[in-house]
């Protein structure tokens, strides 16, 4: 079996590694009612933003299960690797920070309250450890060659690779948007 990079999984650890440093470094003294504060009701909080990261990764974690038990059947769109490579590319770009595009987030993602415990800061702690297990337990495999579909689209189908290069450039997303929410001047302090 071909092993992915070193350097490739080296990287990704440590890109969820840092982001779960941002998060408690940003947020952790934050009291329930600044972390649920939103300039407008159309606005996430930071602790919706985080909360949404929670559901959407918690929704590929069955899959990377699946994977490291060996479990894992490919479907049908899994097995074109051109499909599968044009998707990932363009969840990847899409989700990107820096990306000006408004996306709306599959119902499944969506957090479920504005009212969320300010234990949602170890809760995304617990979750990002839970990644990175996943991260090393998946390092031995060909990351690039092993496909999965999308846990919100089932026709979108990339590779693990990009499925967590997905992940983290979707947490940069919404940590970049909840720290625009705690720079607000109108911030509840």
């Amino acid at each position: 079996m071909v092993h992915t990079n070193n350097t490739d999984f080296l990287k990704l650890q440590d890109e969820a590694r840092n982001i779960a440093e941002e998060v408690r470094n940003n947020f952790a003294g934050l009291s329930k009612e600044e972390l649920n504060w939103k300039p407008n009701p159309k606005s996430w909080s930071i602790a919706q933003c985080l909360e949404h990261l929670i559901n959407s990764n918690r929704c590929y974690f069955p899959t990377f299960e699946e994977i490291i038990l060996g479990e894992k059947k490919r479907r049908f769109l899994e097995r074109i690797p051109f499909v599968s490579d044009f998707w990932g590319k363009l969840f990847i770009k899409s989700l990107s920070p820096e990306s000006e595009r408004k996306l709306k987030s599959p119902k499944l993602f969506m957090p479920t309250t504005s009212d969320i415990d300010n234990t949602i800061i170890s809760q995304f702690s617990d979750n990002q450890g839970r990644l990175i297990g996943f991260i090393q337990a998946t390092s031995c495999l060909d990351m690039k060659h092993t496909f999965i579909t999308s846990p919100a689209t089932r026709f979108v189908t990339y590779s693990l690779h990009n499925a967590y290069e997905i992940i983290l450039q979707h947490e940069r997303r919404h940590l970049s948007q909840a720290l625009r929410v705690l720079k607000m001047n109108s911030f509840a302090r």
